[in-house]
């Protein structure tokens, strides 16, 4: 089995919200080695984990999501990583997300 490899940038916006807000996350994954199957977000303390949607360049990934109502004020750290075709995850990249 090949080593699944690319690389990763994300971003929030905005990065400090209140609970039932939106937030936007974009990831870019370029330089991909394999078969890239799905771009996730997931907060691991909190089991949370969404897909990103593709945009039309092929190495751009989004998501809008609202804050829960019930989210306490914190820092989130969020994951993001790409899956392959055979399972394998690859590198992630973590954004904070701050709840007031």
């Amino acid at each position: 089995m090949a080593e699944f490899k690319y690389s990763i940038t994300a971003s929030i916006s905005p990065q400090r919200v209140k609970p039932g807000e939106t937030i936007n996350l974009t990831a870019k994954i370029t330089d991909v080695e394999g078969d890239l199957r799905n771009v996730v977000m997931s907060v691991p303390q909190y089991g949370i984990m969404e897909y990103l949607r593709p945009r039309g360049d092929g190495e751009t990934y989004t998501m809008t999501q609202t804050v829960p109502w019930e989210a306490p004020a914190a820092n989130y750290e969020l994951r993001v990583y790409a899956t392959s075709t055979d399972n394998q995850r690859g590198p992630q990249e973590r954004v904070t997300l701050t709840v007031t």
